[in-house]
């Protein structure tokens, strides 16, 4: 695996941004960093992480080859809208006003909302 840091200072900046990571994942990143770049074998940084052996490796290998900036974490695609345009603006803005009777006092895109808005679409 990794045997030495990149660069001496970061080991202190890698333990830094681990104890300021708010994800779990993230902060484990960079502990996966620390440990094998200090030296220690995959099985101990897994016990000590929780981690499977394939994450392990990835963020491991992905801070030799690629430094502390290849441990953040990089936007991911999500799904596409169902709602566009003027469908999309009328259901923010129900969302964004107050509960009305009819809702029984929710007033979230889940339940009933949800089907209103899907039965509503116009294509």
């Amino acid at each position: 695996m990794i045997t030495s840091f990149r660069d001496p200072a970061d080991e202190l900046r890698l333990q830094q941004l681990a104890r300021q990571a708010r994800e779990a994942q993230q902060r484990d990143r960079y502990w996966v960093a620390v440990l094998a770049a200090q030296g220690r074998e995959t099985k101990a940084i897994i016990d000590a992480t929780a981690r499977s052996r394939d994450f392990v490796q990835r963020w491991a290998y992905a801070y030799r080859d690629g430094g502390a900036q290849a441990l953040c974490a990089k936007p991911r695609g999500g799904s596409k809208s169902r709602l566009w345009g003027e469908e999309q603006r009328r259901l923010y803005q129900r969302l964004c006003d107050n509960p009305v009777d009819a809702d029984g006092g929710v007033c979230a895109l889940r339940g009933r909302v949800l089907v209103i808005a899907r039965t509503t679409r116009r294509r």
